[in-house]
């Protein structure tokens, strides 16, 4: 198959690329402008295209999207405040899914998040699964889950006026040899103090070469 996938250059998404290209996929790998090619083991494969785009924007992205059979959508935002966020997460994908549709390309496989259950709303001890809650008071959480919920939104948009394929995937913790960090160990707030967070917790954790 011919693959576009956003966010290739990411923790996931230089994995995606990696296990796509293993197994035999023509890959258009979408990477920012400034990102530094050379750190990618795969940049000079001979089944891979590298497109440099900024998805916040419209321009380039009909073109890189034309003659694709499907579409892996992980590029979002995961720093900054709200607008930053929004910018890289919705305003990205509402681009991304304009040009699907301008392009005739109608299947797409979007990387969702673990974070948009309702976690306040599901008893204590309940195993989450696909059909849980989704959280419906987004502005009680953070800004992640905000506009990953709003990304879910329009994917589902997408999928229901133009009876495109979709498949959304809600990984929880992604860890692997350059990732071990979680915010289940707690985070520094200044120089000697700590704060843990959900200590006993349990979270479902996925080693990132499985996720992809």
């Amino acid at each position: 198959m011919k693959l576009l996938i956003t966010g290739a250059s990411g923790f996931l998404g230089n994995y995606v690329v990696a296990e796509a290209l293993r197994r035999g996929h023509q890959v258009r790998a979408v990477v920012r402008p400034s990102s530094n090619e050379k750190r990618l083991t795969w940049h000079n494969h001979p089944n891979i295209e590298l497109i440099r785009l900024d998805l916040r924007r419209k321009d380039g992205i009909v073109d890189a999207v034309r003659g694709m059979d499907a579409v892996i959508h992980l590029a979002a935002a995961k720093e900054g405040d709200f607008y930053t966020r929004f910018a890289g997460t919705v305003i990205a994908t509402e681009n991304l899914l304009d040009a699907m549709i301008a392009a005739g390309v109608l299947r797409l496989v979007d990387i969702s998040t673990f974070s948009v259950y309702d976690y306040q709303g599901i008893s204590s001890g309940t195993t989450i699964t696909e059909d849980s809650l989704i959280e419906s008071n987004p502005l009680e959480r953070d800004e992640y889950a905000q506009t990953k919920l709003l990304q879910e939104q329009l994917v589902r948009e997408f999928e229901q006026n133009h009876s495109a394929q979709v498949t959304i995937v809600r990984p929880g913790l992604i860890y692997g040899r350059d990732n071990l960090w979680s915010s289940l160990l707690g985070g520094k707030l200044t120089d000697n103090l700590w704060l843990r967070i959900g200590g006993y917790a349990t979270m479902p954790l996925t080693y990132v070469e499985n996720c992809a």
